[in-house]
């Protein structure tokens, strides 16, 4: 958390400070086409607070959307209603958190910073802007140099091609070696303590797994990605595995004793 803070919005932090991770979810009212007044809930994609005051909220989208910075506007005013209401001298005021947009892709067109102008009734107005992170412009060198580990998992996305689309064994090599190279990247980072063990493990495992989603109907790829996976990731994967299975076979055994008790 602390690298993409420093990156978006300058800000640093003692490695210690606490981090609270808040509630993404908020429910508003719109009105319909038809005149009927709706409830729809919202989920923000990550909203926390470092220390007691400074609040954050990060969305992650795929690719550019014109109308974004709206929704972003839409989802700071529920968070900042929601955590960030003071009284200062009996009077309220509103702190809107800092907010940035990853996208995973991007064109040329793509600006650095999404605005949109709040205009009030008195004639005032103010600027609301979002910094924008494009994920793909950060190869793995400018990762392990910024220490921004996070968002390994999300770099894969470049390697996606058109739906098939068929995958030439040099864009297979290429995926396969970036995957290593994530790999070596993430060991150096364990062993100079500059992340643990268990976050090198959960980052293999959003890697892998996200490569398994965007490769999902490209059974050569996900062959070769296959052979790229951990021993250790594996084996976790076949912790996680039988906890799953044991889970399922305990809530179909409730399920059996319940279904007898309602029948008798």
């Amino acid at each position: 958390i602390f690298p993409l803070v420093r990156e978006l919005f300058n800000e640093e932090y003692p490695k210690k400070t606490r981090i609270t991770f808040l509630s993404m979810e908020y429910t508003i009212d719109k009105t319909e086409k038809a005149g009927e007044k709706l409830f729809h809930s919202i989920r923000a994609d990550l909203v926390f607070r470092i220390g007691n005051c400074d609040l954050y909220h990060i969305e992650c989208q795929m690719k550019p959307d014109s109308e974004m910075v709206i929704r972003m506007y839409e989802y700071d005013t529920q968070i900042e209603i929601q955590h960030a209401i003071t009284r200062i001298n009996g009077e309220f005021v509103i702190n809107f958190p800092k907010s940035a947009i990853l996208y995973l892709t991007h064109t040329n067109n793509t600006p650095d910073v999404e605005r949109m102008r709040v205009c009030f009734p008195n004639g005032t107005y103010g600027e609301y802007t979002v910094p924008v992170m494009k994920v793909q412009n950060y190869s793995l060198s400018a990762i392990r140099d910024k220490e921004l580990y996070a968002i390994i998992p999300l770099s894969i996305v470049r390697f996606k091609k058109e739906k098939d689309a068929i995958y030439t064994e040099t864009e297979i090599r290429m995926l396969t070696d970036f995957m290593k190279e994530a790999t070596l990247i993430l060991e150096e980072a364990v062993d100079e303590e500059t992340i643990t063990a268990y976050q090198r493990n959960d980052i293999l495992d959003y890697l892998f797994r996200a490569g398994k989603y965007l490769f999902r109907r490209d059974v050569d790829v996900l062959m070769r990605m296959d052979e790229y996976v951990p021993s250790f990731l594996k084996f976790q994967r076949e912790i996680v595995a039988d906890l799953q299975n044991e889970k399922k076979e305990w809530e179909a055994e409730r399920e059996k004793r319940e279904a007898e008790k309602r029948e008798q």
